[in-house]
């Protein structure tokens, strides 16, 4: 009898499950509509002290920043939406409980899906966190080779980055706007290249902040700064791309062993099995 409340606790984890994206998504594209009441009130919501101590362990801040939410979420803010989403679901079980529901068959689905509620925003945010870096991390050279053409051509590196945030749309495009915004507010132009660097949080952006930090100390050319570091990214890439295909072949043994074999010898042997049973 515990098949309904299973179905049931499985449609309401796929709708938490929907409704983050969509609030993520719709947050991340459209970072100042969230409403000024709501978060005073999120921010008055006291979180327990082995919470707060179990987010800062796990480094939630740099995940935070690392995902591209806006700054409206803070660590504060995320963990209390997570105490919030586990205490509806309890509330909705306590409701069935109330409704004559046996205890039962309210435990498991309840748990289960308290854990679900728990565990799901920080592995979202997490696959969100990943998926970012790939995709940064795919158009990185091309935007190494844009702004190489740009100083090239006679513009400054400020400059540069002004006119890639104004015409690329894409991942790169909203964090060089980003950057932009924080010049046009005061800030030093090597702490806002720093500030790029930390929103990443990826080993090649850094190497690219650095290397740029350096030659502009140095006095060297960025243009070759720049061609340096976007051939140095091409071979790490390549050797990435040779290492991943060396390791093809101890990948694919897995499904051999346990899918493909069985059913092979499921075939060879089916009929020499049956010829011997019809036998005897």
């Amino acid at each position: 009898m515990l098949i309904l409340p299973l179905i049931a606790s499985l449609l309401i984890a796929v709708a938490i499950f929907l409704l983050t994206r969509v609030l993520l998504k719709f947050w991340h594209t459209r970072p100042p509509l969230s409403p000024k009441l709501f978060w005073r009130l999120v921010d008055r919501v006291p979180v327990p002290s082995v919470i707060a101590l179990a987010g800062r362990k796990r480094n939630l801040t740099k995940s935070v920043e690392i995902a591209g939410l806006p700054p409206e979420w803070t660590v504060h803010r995320f963990l209390v939406l997570k105490q919030l989403s586990a205490l509806i679901i309890i509330l909705f079980f306590a409701r069935l409980l109330e409704s004559g529901t046996p205890f039962t068959r309210v435990t498991l689905p309840g748990l289960i899906l308290i854990i679900v509620a728990w565990v799901w925003p920080e592995l979202y945010l997490t696959r969100h966190a990943l998926f970012r870096k790939r995709q940064a991390l795919k158009t990185l050279a091309s935007v190494i080779d844009l702004l190489r053409l740009q100083i090239e051509s006679g513009t400054n590196l400020e400059s540069a980055l002004r006119a890639l945030a104004h015409e690329r749309t894409d991942l790169w495009g909203i964090e060089l706007s980003r950057t932009v915004f924080l010049l046009d507010r005061g800030v030093p132009f090597d702490q806002a290249l720093d500030s790029l660097a930390q929103r990443f949080g990826m080993d090649d952006v850094n190497r690219l902040v650095l290397a740029i930090k350096q030659a502009k100390l140095l006095g060297a050319s960025l243009s070759d700064t720049l061609t340096i570091q976007g051939d140095m990214l091409r071979t790490r890439r390549r050797q990435q791309a040779e290492e991943k295909a060396r390791l093809a072949s101890v990948k694919i043994a897995l499904p051999l062993v346990f899918f493909i074999f069985p059913a092979l010898l499921i075939i060879y042997l089916a009929p020499a099995v049956l010829h011997i049973l019809q036998s005897f």
